[in-house]
């Protein structure tokens, strides 16, 4: 698997699993344990969805999230223009939907190129220009089971399906984010809930450590920095609901 030829193969079946919404084989166990080799094949299947980016997504940026996929750090994932929804949307689920996340998504004001050691606290606070209530929609282009590891997940497109959006807050209340109560809900019913400090301690903490990764970010992109609530499932015709109290709601509807 170690070779070009059979990255680009991974990717292209990724790709096609990914615009198509159907399940493929696992990857490979070599891609499970390489952090290289994952990183390459998501790379390599970025190219071959051929669409543009809005952004990026986290993963794994909760104690909890960490210990469901083996792994001591976070993980990132693209987010694609065609699968950023406004607040209401009814969309239909992927085969290898798992659940979705109630988070914070923090918009980029200014070019962040990549830079060695990333970026300070101080220097990401006046770079992003709005916070964003959002739910992913998480979901396998493997058919797996359980959740795999971080290293599948990154390999997998971050296991990101895409993101519902509620309205921009601006000016950006970050100093508030990490003392935020964040509910979800299924068709009104309370399912989970979390706080802003769940993510890392602070949500621009997930920020942080992105610009670490040598990650190029762009003014306007989406960074949703991991899940407040954890995952909560969600079956057809049923309604998903994130409730960050005075930082916005958003909701979505499964077909």
């Amino acid at each position: 698997m170690a070779g070009m030829a059979q990255v680009d193969h991974a990717a292209r079946a990724l790709a096609e699993a990914f615009v198509r919404g159907r399940l493929m084989a696992p990857l490979p166990a070599e891609v499970a344990g390489d952090d290289a080799l994952a990183a390459a094949v998501q790379a390599a299947a970025i190219s071959a969805v051929e669409a543009p980016l809005a952004g990026w997504k986290i993963g794994a940026t909760s104690a909890r999230a960490q210990a469901i996929m083996q792994t001591h750090e976070p993980f990132f994932g693209p987010v694609f223009e065609d699968r950023v929804w406004e607040d209401g949307a009814h969309l239909d689920l992927p085969a290898g939907f798992r659940g979705f996340e109630c988070e914070f998504a923090l918009r980029i004001g200014a070019d962040l190129p990549p830079r060695e050691g990333g970026y300070r606290r101080d220097q990401l606070a006046i770079a992003i220009d709005a916070v964003v209530p959002a739910i992913e929609l998480v979901a396998t282009r493997q058919a797996l089971d359980g959740m795999g590891n971080a290293r599948l997940a990154r390999a997998d497109l971050g296991f990101n399906h895409g993101l519902v959006l509620g309205a921009p807050l601006m000016p950006p209340p970050l100093d508030a984010l990490s003392e935020a109560t964040v509910v979800a809900r299924v068709d009104g019913t309370e399912v989970a809930r979390g706080r802003g400090s769940d993510v890392l301690g602070h949500p621009r903490e997930a920020l942080v450590w992105l610009t670490r990764q040598g990650v190029a970010l762009r003014a306007g992109d989406l960074v949703s920095t991991g899940t407040c609530t954890g995952i909560a499932a969600l079956a057809p015709h049923q309604r998903a609901e994130a409730d960050f109290g005075p930082f916005g709601h958003v909701t979505f509807t499964a077909v």
